[in-house]
């Protein structure tokens, strides 16, 4: 038993035994990451990448490895030097691939920006000019996203801009292109407000709180108009709404607003779990916390874990680290379980 133990510690042990060793902790890694990430219950989807993710992130880190020369060191002499240098490796990796997943983005960004164009050149030999401007709207809510992602929040307002002007003039054709395609009626107005919704986040990052409730009030009143009260569309909007004026400091309204539309989606008969139904009763949770009401916020979490006790992953994302619920927990008593979700 000595033998193998001295074997694996000696410094002889050959470097191409350790440069397999990284890899092999590089690959359980990973997938610890992925279990982590989806609470233990993978998508199939993000199963089929492995084929892929895999041997790009291993064949990555097995690059830097053999660049810094990690293996090499004699692992019990191990010093401060090779610690820093074993760091550098790590980062300079993770950096490599999180440039590489923003190039993607990019690439794909621009070979759509390319298909429009061909289809804006296109225009005139046939194709109804009411698709390019549908393209065009879509182009720019995509570009709005990657932006918004990237930490740009002032060039994704101003995609979403030109997103909403293309999409009024759609709207303006929408009988020609519904008559053409069979959809709904109406679906390009709908998606006006969905693009107002988009403005307001954006307007929010940018901490122009005012105007991304006059966004949100905007879409909310087209939507009553167009749905009535009792329309998962008008719900959303009404939640996004309460969200916002929680940023605002006017929980009271926001902790009313909730309300409602948890009354109206027990009316419409919307599952208890459904992921609209547990974000009501979040948003309520967050206001009565705000409003230091902390026994009916008690009773807002208890309702949420009811409903989730049949989907961990929803329970686990609503309660850890999550700290209204930490705030609520500390405060009746509940001292181990703050501890724990923080």
């Amino acid at each position: 038993m000595e033998r193998p133990i001295k074997f694996l510690i000696d410094k002889t042990t050959p470097r191409f035994i350790v440069f397999t060793a990284d890899l092999l902790l590089c690959f359980l890694s990973l997938i610890v990451a992925y279990l982590l990430r989806f609470n233990f219950a993978l998508p199939t989807t993000e199963g089929n990448t492995f084929y892929f993710v895999f041997p790009v992130v291993l064949g990555l880190r097995g690059a830097t490895f053999i660049l810094m020369k990690t293996y090499s060191g004699i692992i019990r002499y191990t010093g401060t030097r090779d610690s820093v240098r074993i760091l550098l490796t790590l980062m300079g990796g993770s950096g490599i691939l999180a440039m590489g997943n923003i190039d993607a983005a990019r690439s794909a960004l621009t070979r759509t920006e390319a298909a429009l164009r061909e289809a804006q050149s296109r225009a005139g030999s046939g194709t109804p000019q009411g698709f390019v401007w549908h393209w065009e709207t879509q182009y720019h809510r995509t570009r709005a996203l990657f932006l918004l992602e990237t930490g740009r929040a002032p060039d994704a307002f101003s995609a979403l801009e030109a997103a909403l002007a293309r999409n009024l003039r759609t709207v303006g054709v929408q009988d020609q292109l519904t008559a053409l395609t069979g959809e709904p009626r109406g679906v390009y107005s709908q998606l006006t407000d969905t693009i107002r919704t988009e403005r307001a986040r954006a307007l929010a990052k940018l901490n122009r709180l005012v105007e991304a409730e006059a966004e949100i009030r905007t879409a909310l009143l087209a939507r009553l108009t167009r749905s009535g009260r009792y329309s998962s569309d008008t719900v959303g909007s009404t939640l996004d709404l309460a969200d916002l004026l929680i940023e605002q400091g006017r929980a009271r309204e926001s902790e009313r607003l909730s309300r409602v539309a948890v009354e109206t989606l027990s009316t419409m008969r919307v599952a208890d779990d459904a992921g609209i139904a547990l974000r009501a009763l979040r948003i309520a949770g967050r206001s009565q916390v705000a409003l230091d009401d902390y026994s009916s916020a008690a009773d807002t979490f208890a309702a949420l874990r009811a409903r989730t006790e049949s989907n961990p992953q929803a329970r686990a994302s609503i309660f850890d680290r999550n700290p209204n619920w930490a705030a609520v927990a500390l405060r009746t008593g509940q001292a181990p379980e703050a501890e724990r979700v923080m």
